[in-house]
Protein backbone atom coordinates (compact mmCIF):
# COMPACT_ATOMS: atom_id res chain seq x y z
CA UNK A 1 0.00 0.00 0.00
CA UNK A 2 1.12 3.52 -1.09
CA UNK A 3 1.88 5.87 1.87
CA UNK A 4 -0.64 8.74 1.87
CA UNK A 5 0.52 12.77 1.46
CA UNK A 6 -1.24 15.69 2.44
CA UNK A 7 -0.88 18.36 -0.12
CA UNK A 8 -2.52 21.87 -0.10
CA UNK A 9 -4.17 22.92 -3.74
CA UNK A 10 -5.51 25.86 -4.46
CA UNK A 11 -9.31 25.83 -6.16
CA UNK A 12 -11.70 28.78 -7.09
CA UNK A 13 -9.37 31.18 -4.91
CA UNK A 14 -9.63 28.45 -1.40
CA UNK A 15 -6.91 26.41 -0.40
CA UNK A 16 -7.79 22.73 0.16
CA UNK A 17 -5.89 20.44 1.91
CA UNK A 18 -5.79 17.05 -0.41
CA UNK A 19 -4.42 13.77 0.30
CA UNK A 20 -2.91 11.68 -2.64
CA UNK A 21 -0.79 8.56 -2.58
CA UNK A 22 2.84 9.14 -3.09
CA UNK A 23 2.58 7.00 -6.18
CA UNK A 24 -0.86 9.26 -7.35
CA UNK A 25 0.22 9.69 -11.35
CA UNK A 26 0.33 13.53 -11.63
CA UNK A 27 0.32 15.63 -14.91
CA UNK A 28 2.42 18.88 -14.36
CA UNK A 29 1.46 21.34 -17.19
CA UNK A 30 4.23 23.42 -18.25
CA UNK A 31 6.84 21.11 -16.61
CA UNK A 32 9.97 22.74 -18.22
CA UNK A 33 8.90 26.17 -17.76
CA UNK A 34 10.23 28.14 -14.20
CA UNK A 35 6.62 27.37 -12.74
CA UNK A 36 5.85 24.01 -14.00
CA UNK A 37 9.93 23.27 -13.14
CA UNK A 38 9.27 24.05 -9.53
CA UNK A 39 6.26 22.22 -8.68
CA UNK A 40 7.69 19.16 -10.18
CA UNK A 41 10.79 19.37 -7.81
CA UNK A 42 8.49 20.35 -4.72
CA UNK A 43 6.28 17.40 -5.41
CA UNK A 44 8.92 15.00 -6.13
CA UNK A 45 10.55 16.74 -3.27
CA UNK A 46 7.86 15.52 -1.15
CA UNK A 47 8.12 11.78 -1.84
CA UNK A 48 6.19 11.98 -5.02
CA UNK A 49 7.59 9.66 -8.02
CA UNK A 50 4.99 9.84 -10.34
CA UNK A 51 5.30 13.47 -11.48
CA UNK A 52 5.19 13.84 -15.30
CA UNK A 53 4.76 16.07 -18.03
CA UNK A 54 4.17 16.61 -21.99
CA UNK A 55 6.55 18.58 -24.52
CA UNK A 56 4.53 20.71 -27.22
CA UNK A 57 5.98 17.92 -29.44
CA UNK A 58 3.76 15.47 -27.77
CA UNK A 59 0.93 16.92 -27.11
CA UNK A 60 -0.99 20.76 -28.26
CA UNK A 61 -2.53 21.73 -25.09
CA UNK A 62 -3.92 24.73 -27.01
CA UNK A 63 -6.12 21.73 -28.80
CA UNK A 64 -8.89 20.03 -26.66
CA UNK A 65 -8.86 17.01 -29.04
CA UNK A 66 -5.17 16.01 -27.81
CA UNK A 67 -5.40 16.98 -23.48
CA UNK A 68 -8.88 14.98 -24.18
CA UNK A 69 -6.43 12.19 -25.48
CA UNK A 70 -3.64 12.90 -23.43
CA UNK A 71 -6.11 12.18 -19.92
CA UNK A 72 -7.85 9.23 -21.41
CA UNK A 73 -4.32 7.74 -22.11
CA UNK A 74 -2.36 8.82 -19.18
CA UNK A 75 -5.24 8.66 -16.71
CA UNK A 76 -3.45 11.38 -14.22
CA UNK A 77 -5.24 11.69 -10.94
Amino acid sequence: MSKVKSVTAVYNKEYKELNMELGAKIYVAGHKGMVGSAITRNLESRGFTNVFGKDLSEVDLRRQSEVEKLFEEEKPE
